[in-house]
């Protein structure tokens, strides 16, 4: 496994790299970062958010792309799983709900094509652009009916949701 910047974060970093693993970034991409990186064999996860106007792709031919917290600040991001899922915010989450964790916002350009399934945990909102391709799209937010988490005029794709 390939760990970037243990704790700390990409914060105004640039890389553009392919891995032959599993590879872990253990903090935020943010302060206009610009990221590219692929995994040929493995799963791609972001412990932290992106943020702060960076632009990022991240690309898993074998595996699955994983962000833990949220896309905002205006960030342009590509998340493609070939044979994977892509999910933004944890998909099992334990007491309250963080209404930032999961969320698309803030003006950010989001492109997100996975085989198995796309997943968000929160809301799509702050005149963000995003389009979905491939799998089912499933998105949870507390308790909230389709309506209150889109504005359609926001996004750029067909396809179903599966509120859970």
């Amino acid at each position: 496994m390939t760990t970037l910047n243990g704790g700390s974060g990409l914060n105004g970093s640039k890389y553009n790299t392919t891995y032959t693993d599993d590879i872990t970034i253990t903090g935020d991409i943010d302060g206009s970062s610009r990221v590219s990186l692929v995994s040929t064999t493995g799963t791609i996860v972001v412990e932290g958010k992106i943020d702060g106007s960076s632009m990022v792709t991240l690309v898993s031919n074998m595996g699955s792309v994983l962000l833990f917290d949220k896309i905002d600040g205006s960030s342009d991001v590509t998340l493609i799983a070939e044979n994977g899922k892509v999910a933004i915010g944890p998909e099992i989450t334990f007491g309250g709900h963080n209404d930032d964790i999961g969320k698309i916002d803030g003006s950010s350009q989001v492109y997100v094509r996975a085989t198995e399934y796309i997943f968000t945990n929160g809301r799509i909102d702050g005149s963000s652009n995003v389009i979905f391709k491939g799998g089912e799209v499933s998105i949870l937010e507390a308790g909230l009916m389709v309506e209150q988490l889109l504005d359609y005029k926001q996004i750029l794709a067909s396809f179903t949701f599966t509120i859970k």
